[in-house]
């Protein structure tokens, strides 16, 4: 009964179609009910594309995405009730394609049921299928593992608008010939250019968990800034102060770690509450991870 009350949440919001938007060069939009979600392009080129939700009683949020090759349309919404509060609002918007394995990155929001606060991260051929019946979180990515290329898997629960770490373990599915073929098969039945991460790591995949890089050292967490919607933390150490920053865009993103757990947040992750999480924790950095106690 769960897996079909899930699947109706899912089906709920219609692909988004292109409307005229004052300000905009290009946009699209869908709605379910009062709740209208929009991509756009703005016409002025020094402002970067973003999604808007606008609904009942004056309700607005903004946040930048980028847009892949101008296309307004890749997005997908969802309505799931993730924690015992009202349903909270999932948008996953494409941000970029690879060539070659056509890896996409999706920014994905999530918008709390009651606060409206939004929580950010980044998932790699990202599916509606991440949503168990259970209503945890597999949030996935393309990674080295040994000399080989991963398709690696994390499950989370969403609790007070942050992810918490399951105690499943993290699975990795190595890019082999079988693989390619199902994957291919996947990218070219999609609608909506979303896939199915949580069938792709039902079989053939190795379970562990997340390793901290060498070469750990102590640092505190002296600040927490944003360059919307990344995270920066600045950070001392007995080197000095240290600025590492959550966006995709620089060469080695921060990449936060959960060390209780032995478990890797999701790339771009950024609660909405992250300064008050974060700001005075002590933790241990080696290059760009940061693990907290």
């Amino acid at each position: 009964m769960r897996a079909v009350l899930l699947a109706l949440l899912l089906a709920a919001w219609p692909a988004p179609t292109q409307k005229t938007i004052e300000g905009c060069s290009a946009a699209a939009c869908t709605r379910n009910g009062a709740i209208e979600v929009c991509k756009c392009v703005p016409v002025d080129g020094e402002r970067r594309p973003g999604l808007v939700i606008d609904g009942p009683a004056s309700r607005h949020l903004e946040w930048d995405a980028r847009s892949f090759l101008g296309d307004v349309s890749d997005f997908v919404v969802q309505t799931v009730q993730l924690d015992d509060g009202p349903p909270e609002l999932i948008v996953a918007s494409r941000a970029a394609e690879s060539n070659g394995m056509m890896v996409r990155d999706w920014e994905v929001a999530i918008v709390d049921g009651a606060s409206d606060g939004v929580m950010h991260l980044l998932a790699q051929d990202w599916g509606p299928d991440w949503v168990s019946a259970d209503k945890t979180l597999l949030c996935t990515e393309w990674a080295q593992d040994g000399s080989h290329v991963a398709f690696t898997g994390r499950e989370y629960r969403y609790e007070s608008g942050r992810l918490e770490a399951t105690d499943e373990p993290v699975r990795r599915r190595l890019f082999d010939s079988k693989f390619e073929v199902e994957r291919l098969a996947a990218i070219n039945t999609s609608a909506d250019r979303a896939l199915k991460p949580r069938s792709f790591l039902s079989k053939h995949t190795k379970v562990g968990v997340d390793y901290p890089a060498e070469g750990l050292r102590d640092a505190l967490v002296k600040g927490v800034s944003r360059d919307e919607p990344w995270l920066e933390l600045h950070l001392q150490a007995k080197a000095g102060l240290e600025t590492i920053s959550g966006s995709l865009e620089s060469k080695a993103p921060l990449r936060l770690g959960d060390s209780k757990k032995k478990r890797l947040f999701p790339l771009g992750y950024a609660p909405e509450d992250a300064e008050t999480w974060l700001l005075g924790r002590r933790v241990q950095v080696s290059g760009r991870q940061v693990w907290l106690n």
